[in-house]
C-alpha cells in the first residue's frame, strides 16, 4: 500500500498568481507555447509591461467556491518518495493555495521500494558516482527496457485507487516523469467508459491488462483536469487501453528545453494520445524538474481556471440552449 503523505495545511490568502493572457494555453492539439511566447504575445501587453501585468494580478481575488479545485493528486517521480515531492514542489503549493484557498495537495509515496541495483532509469538522471546508495527511493513501477512491460504497475493502480477511495473525491491529479505517465494512466482510468474499454480489449486480446478487481470497481467520478511535467506513454501493446479512446481529460504538458531524460518526442507521443482540443503544452527552458517560478505556476493556476470557467460555460448553455462564446476566447479579471 502507497503512503499518504500529508502537506501542511493550506495557507489562505486574497490574491491568485495568474497572467490572465486569453491566448495561453489556447487548447488546440498540443499547441506549444513557451513562456516566452506567453509573455510577449501580440494579444497581450507588451514586454515591458510584462511584469506590471504579474503584480496586478498577483493582487487578484481568490476563485469563487463554485470554482475551486479542492484536492489533488500528487503522484511523485522515479526514485522520488511523496515526502520528497511535496519538498520539492512547495512554491506551486503555496501559488496554489492562494488561488484557491482551502485546496488540500496530497502526496503519497509509491509502492515499490527501489535499490541501488535499479539505477540508473530512463526516467530519472543516475545519482553521481560519489553518492551514496538511495535508501528512500521509489517508484511505481518497473521498467527495464524503453518499451518494455511495466513491472510492478497493478500494485501501484491498486495502491492509488485505494487513496482515492478513501481520501477522495479529487478534482485533479500532477505529475513528474514516471508519476506523470502514472497520472495520465489513472485520469484515463476514471473516464466514463474506459474500464469498460480494458475489459473487452482484455477479452479479446489476453496480451492486454488486466485490471486488479479493486482498480475495476472504483467508485470514483472523472477527474477536471491533469497536469503532467515531463511526462509520456507506453507504447507497449499491454497497454493499449488507457490511450485508445483518446484522453479526454483536460491536461497541461510541460516540457523542459534541456530535459535529457524525457524527451520532448515522448511527452508529444502522450499528448497525441489525448483527445484533440483537450491538451496544451507548455515549453520552460530548463531540464528534467518541476519547474516552480511564477510563471511556470501563473501558467498551472490559468489552466485550472479554465477549465472550471469552460464547465461552468458548459453547464449555463445546456440550461439555456444558448451557445456562448468559448472560454479560450473571452476575456477575464484576473
Amino acid at each position: 500500500m502507497c503512503v499518504a503523505s500529508r502537506p501542511l495545511c493550506a495557507v489562505t490568502a486574497n490574491y491568485a498568481f495568474s497572467h490572465g493572457n486569453k491566448e495561453c494555453l489556447s487548447c488546440g492539439s498540443g499547441q506549444l507555447l513557451s513562456y516566452t511566447q506567453v509573455a510577449t504575445s501580440s494579444h497581450t501587453a507588451p514586454t515591458n509591461t510584462t511584469k506590471a501585468s504579474i503584480r496586478d494580478y498577483l493582487m487578484a481575488p481568490p476563485s469563487p467556491l463554485h470554482q475551486r479545485p479542492r484536492r489533488i493528486l500528487m503522484l511523485h517521480g522515479f526514485t522520488q518518495s511523496g515526502e520528497l515531492f511535496h519538498a520539492k514542489t512547495r512554491p506551486l503549493e503555496k501559488a496554489l493555495a492562494k488561488a484557491f484557498p482551502g485546496i488540500e495537495l496530497i502526496y503519497p509515496t509509491a509502492p515499490i521500494a527501489l535499490s541501488a541495483n535499479d539505477l540508473p532509469s530512463r526516467e530519472e538522471a543516475p545519482p553521481p558516482p560519489s553518492a551514496p546508495a538511495p535508501v528512500d527511493c521509489w517508484a511505481w513501477w518497473r521498467a527495464r527496457e524503453p518499451r518494455g512491460e511495466y513491472v510492478g504497475l497493478e500494485q501501484s493502480l491498486e495502491c492509488i485507487s485505494d487513496l482515492l477511495h478513501r481520501e477522495g473525491p479529487f478534482d485533479g491529479i500532477v505529475g513528474f516523469s514516471q508519476g506523470a505517465a502514472a497520472a495520465a494512466m489513472m485520469a484515463a482510468l476514471l473516464e466514463t467508459g474506459r474500464r469498460e474499454v480494458f475489459a473487452d480489449a482484455h477479452t479479446a486480446n489476453r496480451d492486454c491488462l488486466s485490471l486488479p478487481a479493486s482498480v475495476a470497481q472504483l467508485d470514483h467520478p472523472p477527474l477536471r483536469f491533469a497536469v503532467f511535467y515531463s511526462g509520456f506513454s507506453s507504447e507497449h501493446q499491454l497497454y493499449t487501453a488507457f490511450y485508445t479512446p483518446p484522453i479526454a481529460t483536460p491536461s497541461l504538458h510541460f516540457i523542459g528545453s534541456l530535459d535529457t531524460i524525457v524527451d520532448e518526442s515522448w511527452t508529444q507521443e502522450l499528448v497525441a494520445h489525448c483527445e484533440s482540443g483537450t491538451a496544451s503544452v507548455a515549453l520552460h527552458p530548463g531540464g528534467h524538474f518541476v519547474p516552480t517560478g511564477k510563471r511556470e505556476t501563473a501558467v498551472v493556476i490559468d489552466f485550472i481556471r479554465k477549465v472550471y470557467l469552460n464547465e461552468k460555460n458548459q453547464t449555463a448553455d445546456s440550461a439555456t440552449g444558448v451557445e456562448d462564446d468559448d472560454v479560450l476566447d473571452m476575456d477575464f479579471p484576473f
